[in-house]
């Protein structure tokens, strides 16, 4: 897709998620893809999500992840090492999407990030926290998805940490309610895209799990 398209489809969307794997370099006479869309996310006055994962173990993807923190995304998720990473402005030790710290160990780096960004940080690992540097919220839902939160941002940009903390509980709800019923990996992603679907206030209400520090 050339960038003037990209521009186009940005203009439909109330929010969009910037994955690292797409950054590329910068070639002679144009920048790399996601952060041209980036300054376009930023001009255009829209919500933005930026997911670390995968590659902040890499100095030039660091680098570029450092890059669009400046520009002010809304949210900006990770692992704990990539959330720490962040926060230093350095390569720590991480192998991707497996992280070498736990969501906990980073809640401090969390913070800091949040305060000098100004975006709400969701921290996935076994626990989920979400801060915006002041108050942090813990979900009890494992790993989460970053394109569930640009949604849930997109309906409420103005409670975005709310938002936010909604959109990994309701994930993790989901997923335990799939786990119930599923006999193996490929019956788990079945049930639990069905038990996204078929989610109602009840179910909701009685596996709720989040606690506010």
């Amino acid at each position: 897709m050339k960038r003037r398209e990209k521009k186009e489809v940005v203009r439909m969307m109330k929010s969009v998620v910037l994955v690292l794997s797409f950054v590329e370099e910068e070639e002679e006479g144009g920048g790399g893809g996601c952060c041209g869309i980036c300054i376009f996310l930023e001009m255009e006055g829209l919500s933005s999500v930026r997911e670390s994962v995968r590659f902040i173990c890499f100095g030039f993807r660091l680098k570029a992840c450092l890059e669009l923190v400046g520009l002010r995304p809304g949210v900006i998720r990770g692992n704990g090492s990539e959330i720490i990473a962040l926060s230093k402005a350095s390569v720590g030790a991480t192998k991707g999407v497996v992280s070498s710290h736990e969501s906990m160990d980073a809640m401090e780096a969390a913070k800091t990030l949040a305060q000098s960004s100004g975006a709400i940080i969701p921290v996935s690992g076994a626990v989920d926290i979400i801060t915006y540097g002041h108050q942090v919220l813990i979900t009890a839902t494992g790993c989460a998805v970053t394109a569930l939160i640009a949604a849930f941002v997109a309906v409420d940009p103005l409670h975005a940490l709310e938002a936010t903390a909604s959109a990994l509980s309701i994930f993790g709800i989901a997923g335990e309610m799939g786990m119930d019923m599923a006999n193996g990996p490929a019956s788990l992603r079945m049930h639990f895209i069905d038990s996204l679907y078929n989610l109602d206030q009840a179910s909701v209400s009685s596996r709720l799990k989040i606690t506010s520090l």
